[in-house]
């Protein structure tokens, strides 16, 4: 049974539950590029270098993966509301926490558990929005709900280029923590339990996450694995280390947050285009243009900073097709996490799949550190790195054997698959 039946009676209004996701999305999206963002002071601060801080730059990644196992766990046996408010109790703390950190295992441990708590807070978002909205317009509003977490990254770039510089590091993860938990207390007493959630309880309904791998999910449960690991390898990859390859070329600290910026708003562009291009060109044939999409930003990105630092406007260029085609993969993904699922495994198949998108995100963080070489700048291994990622998340997007279909082909049929 769900553990606080008085908020779990009353299932709350779609466009309420939308905003207090997208809400917590945003800070999620703010707080995975934190590190990322800090990561020049805290090297030039502690005297330690960039493959010294590749540890703290996974730790978060890595309790984001676990998370995102447990968390759907949790949200199929407790309920998609109790297993966000404590995922943001515990990332609030813990972010908050890091502030505080003196040195780089004490970096890592808060970064991990931290990590823990965010991790969770996916599967059961995206379950509880598309167990609220209509089935009509589950595909549409998953996919605006994705915007939350490139529009966090967005606002965290404009907000630390002028945090940063000022009070130093420390204060961003302060800042995040505490409005993490202020997100918390408002959720507790706004948001309500999912109807299909309850309604399965009260039917007793057993979870079923072993299904995952059963006759008739095997190939769909492989693929999305497959996408999300290759996916999240690669746009990690940019998300976490466009700062430092762009400083090492010679751009300075707020021209590098600048880059960071636009790759974000370019995500949330990609998003925003995604969402109406779904219901035209379905799932299978939308993440294949925007796979090929990325990888054209991604050696278009390479060249510009191989031919050195004088082709900015080309640089600017690469990052904004790179974080269209970014945001466009990752929306369809989150849609494929709740359509390919039945309500009682629904949080436990968006887990494994967001942990597989984690695990690739942890792995890319020594990868990159690995292809840029001593100075972070060597453009064209990075770009080579990526777009074999690409290729296989293009892999996985055509092993999975159900996608959301064209509403023109949809039309007259009950299933959106």
């Amino acid at each position: 049974m769900p553990a606080d039946m008085k908020h779990a009676a009353t299932p709350g209004r779609p466009g309420l539950v939308l905003a207090l996701c997208i809400l917590a999305l945003m800070i999620d999206g703010a707080d995975i590029q934190l590190m990322a963002f800090a990561a020049p002071q805290v090297i030039d601060g502690w005297g330690i270098s960039k493959a010294a801080l590749a540890p703290a730059l996974a730790a978060a990644l890595a309790g984001m993966t676990v998370g995102a196992a447990i968390g759907g766990m949790l949200g199929d046996r407790m309920g998609r509301r109790p297993a966000i408010l404590v995922s943001l109790l515990v990332s609030g703390v813990l972010t908050l926490a890091t502030g505080f950190a003196a040195d780089v295992p004490q970096l890592v441990l808060l970064r991990l558990v931290a990590g823990i708590g965010y991790g969770a807070l996916y599967p059961n978002a995206f379950a509880l929005i598309a167990e609220t909205v209509a089935e009509r317009r589950r595909a549409q509003t998953i996919i605006l709900a994705t915007i939350g977490t490139p529009l966090g990254g967005v606002l965290g770039a404009a907000v630390c280029s002028v945090v940063l510089p000022a009070y130093g590091w420390q204060s961003t993860f302060m800042g995040a923590g505490g409005l993490t938990l202020l997100a918390c207390a408002a959720m507790y007493f706004l948001l309500h339990e999912s109807p299909d959630f309850l309604r399965a309880v009260r039917q007793a309904v057993k979870p079923k996450g072993a299904g995952l791998l059963a006759p008739g999910y095997v190939r769909r449960t492989t693929g999305l694995w497959v996408l999300a690991l290759a996916s999240g390898y690669a746009g990690f990859a940019f998300l976490h280390w466009v700062p430092t390859l762009l400083a090492s070329h010679g751009f300075s600290v707020s021209l590098a947050v600048a880059g960071s910026f636009a790759l974000n708003a370019a995500l949330i562009v990609g998003t925003l285009g995604m969402a109406a291009a779904i219901r035209r060109i379905g799932s299978k044939r939308g993440l294949v243009l925007a796979i090929v999409l990325v990888m054209s930003g991604t050696v278009l990105l390479a060249t510009a900073l191989s031919a050195m630092s004088g082709l900015p406007v080309a640089v600017f260029v690469a990052l904004v097709l790179i974080g269209a085609g970014v945001g466009a993969v990752a929306s369809v993904q989150f849609v494929l996490c709740v359509e390919l699922y039945p309500v009682e495994s629904r949080a436990r198949g968006g887990g494994t799949a967001n942990a597989m998108s984690r695990l690739g995100a942890v792995a890319v963080a020594f990868g990159a550190a690995a292809a840029l070489g001593g100075d972070g700048g060597n453009a064209v291994a990075f770009g080579f790195m990526v777009v074999t990622a690409l290729a296989l998340a293009m892999v996985g997007a055509l092993i999975i054997d159900r996608h959301v279909v064209p509403a023109a082909v949809r039309e007259g049929t009950d299933s959106p698959i």
